[in-house]
């Protein structure tokens, strides 16, 4: 996916992931650093963040309804890169 242009607010690009078994799951595909970002949300809450939080448990509960997994860009940041986002189960 190319993302190309300047943010004026957060922007996102989200997909929503149904059918994920629970385990440890890790996000791939955007060094360190990078802007954009990427985060997976069980309900209101950030479990895996490419930022803080690269590798996580997701428990029963939490994969039970929708994950939503986002691209981000925080505001007023310049961005032109082609990424290959992954959600990786691990083990």
């Amino acid at each position: 996916m190319r993302v190309s242009g300047t943010s004026t607010s957060y922007a996102q690009c989200a997909s929503s992931v149904m059918g994920l078994a629970a385990g440890v799951y890790e996000l791939g595909g955007i060094p360190d650093g990078m802007i954009p970002y990427l985060q997976v949300k069980s309900g209101s809450a950030i479990v895996l963040s490419s930022v803080s939080k690269p590798q996580a448990t997701l428990t029963v509960e939490q994969t039970a309804s929708p994950v939503l997994c986002q691209i981000v860009v925080a505001p007023n940041q310049t961005v032109d890169s082609v990424i290959t986002p992954t959600l990786v189960r691990v083990g």
